[in-house]
């Protein structure tokens, strides 16, 4: 009896020693993650003596599905794209990355956000229409000289426009981006103050 409990004993250590080496392989391999996930989101601020744009990704895990993005239209407008990939880790980590080369790509060449939702949900639908996984997004357009806001949403969250003391909620409406493909983005517009 008393030998199989010390080779018990010995082989929960050794579980546990296997267990920990794993362990500390999958914390490094995160590491890795979160480095190349910060290194493609947008750190870039928009800023000239119109218009001041910025903001920050924290992901509740070392890695998740939280992606910002600034940016520019061909036609002068400057882009604001805001999503969340639902669960968190390394799988919606891989997701957003994939969605920041389907938004490049579709604002690439055009100009409308609700064709670049809808472009972006097809790109969705082809990747992860299969899974469990779907996404809710935001685009804004902004054109800094005329102040006029235009937003598409994909059952995102709604943005809050404060103007003096003044809070106004903007409903982005939508369909979530990744499971019905063909899906039409309303637009809708607002002036912004100076």
């Amino acid at each position: 009896v008393v030998s199989r409990l010390k080779n018990s004993e010995a082989g929960f250590f050794e579980q546990g020693r296997l267990l920990a080496e794993r362990n500390s392989e999958m914390s490094a391999d995160m590491a890795i993650a979160a480095t190349v996930q910060q290194a493609i989101l947008s750190r870039d601020a928009y800023s000239d003596e119109r218009l001041n744009i910025c903001g920050r990704v924290q992901p509740m895990l070392e890695v998740g599905g939280d992606y910002f993005e600034i940016f520019h239209f061909d036609s002068g407008e400057v882009g604001l794209f805001v999503a969340d990939v639902s669960g968190h880790g390394a799988g919606s980590a891989l997701i957003t990355a994939m969605l920041k080369v389907s938004l490049e790509n579709a604002a690439g060449s055009e100009n409308d956000t609700g064709r670049i939702l809808s472009r972006i949900n097809d790109d969705m639908c082809r990747i992860i229409g299969q899974t469990d996984f779907y996404l809710t997004a935001i685009l804004c357009k902004v054109h800094p000289d005329t102040y006029d806001f235009e937003y598409c949403g994909a059952a995102h969250p709604e943005i809050y426009l404060r103007s003096g003391t003044t809070i106004r909620t903007l409903e982005s409406g939508g369909t979530i981006l990744g499971k019905l493909p063909a899906v039409h983005f309303p637009v809708n517009t607002v002036k912004l103050s100076k």
